[in-house]
């Protein structure tokens, strides 16, 4: 199937970064602005969201408390950006130690934040703290029975983790890992009882060649059967910048060169979740008008 990707609004002189679908428009992230904007597919209209929010990489909206949950990678925190206009710090020590520069987040149905968190020469805001933590793992954040926000380590096996999301029944945790300098790959984790993982089964290995390696996945979601979205790539190397779907056992379904370069994030938007959303490389928020799939809606 042949899609087609409009660009809708843009270009901006910011990078691009998270993107998720609230109510009724979609929001995303301007990294250099320090910005979050929105967009509404039925009238057009772009506004600002909110202004002053440091770095915010990834972005989830939760529909039952109307809150942004956002990876504040110069803050080197999750924050949740609340429906007042006001913000929350989550948790911010692993074992008495400030975690490192966290990219990508979801939230599962207990409001449990899962987030990727690698190592980067971004510099924080405020008095530089090191060291970063000895590794870069996947992370999750849950309140105690103190109501507390508390922090686990999730993953030991990741080097550079990037994108995440979870399977529909929150049994899976899809990660993207690995940088220009390790290898990339797609990665399925299954999740125990006691919210440990186990080991992971690849999905999918980027390769390399005489003109480098290839880009790996920077977003992430799935669709309401399970399937996981992934953009990746570049014009650099490989065979571009690509959008891949993949079954939940793995298997690819489809491949899709992308008119632009460096894609970021991915979600479904719309009313009913059947446009697909990525922020580009080149400044733009591109859509998919139905796109023949549909995302689902969490709690």
């Amino acid at each position: 199937m042949k899609i087609k990707f409009n660009a809708v609004a843009g270009p901006f002189k910011s990078e691009l970064g998270g993107v998720t679908w609230d109510e009724d428009g979609i929001l995303f992230s301007l990294l250099d602005d320090m910005v979050i904007k929105k967009y509404n597919p039925q009238t057009k209209n772009l506004s600002d969201y909110r202004l002053y929010t440091g770095r915010i990489n990834g972005i989830h909206y939760q529909h039952s408390s109307e809150i942004v949950y956002a990876a504040q990678e110069s803050g080197r925190r999750v924050i949740q950006l609340l429906p007042d206009g006001s913000a929350c710090v989550t948790a911010l020590r692993y074992q008495g130690s400030i975690h490192n520069h966290p990219t990508d987040l979801t939230v599962d149905t207990h409001s449990r934040i899962w987030f990727t968190d690698p190592h980067s020469q971004i510099l924080a805001f405020g008095p530089q703290i090191f060291p970063a933590l000895e590794h870069a793992s996947v992370m999750r954040i849950e309140k105690d029975e103190r109501h507390a926000f508390v922090m686990h380590r999730v993953t030991f096996d990741t080097k550079a983790p990037r994108a995440i999301t979870l399977s529909l029944d929150e049994k899976t945790l899809y990660v993207a890992d690995g940088n220009l300098n390790t290898t990339r790959e797609l990665r399925a984790y299954p999740i125990k009882k006691d919210l440990t993982v186990g080991r992971p089964r690849v999905f999918f290995t980027f390769g390399q060649e005489d003109s480098g390696p290839h880009r790996g996945i920077e977003g992430l979601c799935i669709d309401n059967h399970g399937r996981i979205f992934a953009c990746a790539g570049s014009k650099q190397s490989g065979p571009g910048p690509m959008l891949f779907v993949f079954d939940p056992t793995g298997y690819l379904i489809e491949s899709h060169p992308l008119p632009f370069d460096n894609p970021a994030r991915i979600c479904f938007g719309g009313v009913d979740l059947r446009e697909l959303y990525i922020t580009g490389g080149d400044g733009y928020l591109y859509e998919v008008q139905n796109s023949g799939y549909q995302g689902f809606r969490k709690v």
